[in-house]
């Protein structure tokens, strides 16, 4: 019977900790984000209101409708007496430069809602990419978890097998039964987090199966951050900065478009009457109205306007300041995980399983404690556990970073990390 241990803690050892390399997946992060670009019900909201934007434009450029009127009466002149009528046509006319100011700032708000949709995709990319990483780092911890599960239960049977143990060999037992309930706790833990995790995946992504495997590039850490390059992008690309940008223009258009308001509308007429009281009288002519701007000047809303103009550009500015600061505060921390990320490199784990194996042997030839086995066991868990949290928060913190920016391509980015 202790021979047959023996030989179960052998196969155990020769097994080692499960790999640690790149797995095949149902799912590339690339089609992932392919997909939700062109599938999430929030790009299609915001396209639509591109285009109900674009209808407004053009209906601010159409003309008022005409007015008609007809008028029918009697006349007397002295003992005479006869019908009238009279019909009439007039027309509104905008003062020149009032179409095309309404027009422009109508055109505003179609930038306004273009940008609001670049920002919805920026948005979707880098929830995506933060998703796909916590989900497939939460998996990958699970399927690990469950290894070392595996693991002590042959390491608990193999300690069960001596029937007259020592103190040191009841000892043992005790920790690694302790051990055993830590390592099921993780596992329990781990399969909560992978749960909630796709969850919250399947609202961008409609993922069928209840625990795909989506690959994901592994970051080395290997490329530092340009920042003059990316600070330069932000200030061109960055969707809420062009946002505020177009907000500011558009307050000048309606400033300019106010005092084009302080001139009213032309209007112009035709008409034409007869009278049938003694001889037949007709009559026909154009007329011309021009309101006078005598008390409605619009003087407040300009005054108003330039105010506006003023905050637009001081919150310009502070936005400017803002996206610089929020630049410079994700890039050191992208420079900390990165860092991270090189210290822990998957050569570093593939030591720690090599250096685990070497102790194994040295256990089954009695020169190596169990308890040393287990202490470097648990430092080569923790070190993977490390490794995937780092992938994690490099990933979230360089998704943000470059959706700042105003890039798309964050997969592509990345893979060159």
């Amino acid at each position: 019977m202790k021979n047959k241990h023996i030989i179960l803690f052998l196969l155990l050892l020769s097994c080692g900790s499960p790999p640690l390399g790149a797995e095949s997946g149902n799912y590339s992060i690339v089609d992932l984000v392919n997909r939700v670009l062109t599938q999430n019900d929030l790009v299609g909201s915001s396209k639509a209101r591109i285009e109900e934007k674009r209808f407004l434009v053009g209906q601010s450029r159409v003309l008022p409708n005409p007015e008609t009127s007809f008028t029918i009466g009697q006349k007397r002149a002295g003992e005479l007496e006869g019908s009238l009528y009279e019909i009439s046509i007039s027309q509104t006319f905008p003062f020149p430069g009032k179409s095309r100011l309404r027009s422009l700032a109508a055109s505003r708000d179609v930038e306004l809602s273009d940008l609001s949709r670049l920002e919805a995709e920026l948005s979707l990319v880098s929830e995506s990419v933060r998703l796909a990483y916590a989900y497939e780092m939460n998996r990958k911890k699970k399927v690990f978890a469950e290894g070392r599960l595996h693991q002590f239960e042959l390491v608990k049977a193999y300690l069960h097998g001596n029937v007259f143990a020592s103190p040191q060999k009841i000892a043992e037992r005790r920790i690694v039964e302790a051990r055993l309930r830590d390592i099921d706790a993780e596992r329990i833990e781990g399969e909560a987090a992978l749960k909630a995790s796709l969850e919250r995946l399947r609202l961008y992504f409609p993922v069928q199966e209840n625990e795909p495997v989506i690959d994901v590039p592994w970051m080395k850490g290997s490329r530092p951050l340009e920042m003059p390059r990316l600070k330069e992008d932000a200030r061109i690309h960055n969707p809420q900065l062009a946002a505020q940008k177009v907000l500011t223009d558009k307050a000048r258009d309606e400033k300019a478009l106010a005092a084009k308001e302080a001139w009213p509308d032309l209007g112009s007429s035709i008409f034409y009457g007869q009278e049938t009281a003694g001889e037949t009288e007709r009559s026909a002519g154009l007329g011309i109205s021009v309101p006078l701007p005598i008390f409605a000047s619009n003087k407040g809303n300009i005054q108003s306007l330039k105010m506006k103009i003023q905050a637009e550009e001081s919150l310009l500015r502070f936005k400017e300041r803002e996206l610089i600061s929020r630049l410079g505060e994700l890039s050191a921390e992208v420079e900390l995980y990165r860092r991270m990320a090189l210290q822990y490199s998957p050569s570093v784990s593939e030591g720690l399983n090599k250096d685990l194996k070497e102790t194994e042997a040295e256990f089954r030839k009695g020169r190596v404690d169990l308890l040393v086995y287990l202490e470097l066991e648990n430092e080569a868990a923790q070190t993977y556990y490390r490794s995937l949290d780092v992938q994690k928060s490099l990933a979230e913190k360089l998704a943000g970073l470059f959706a700042l920016t105003g890039r798309k391509d964050v997969v592509q980015e990345l893979q060159q990390f």
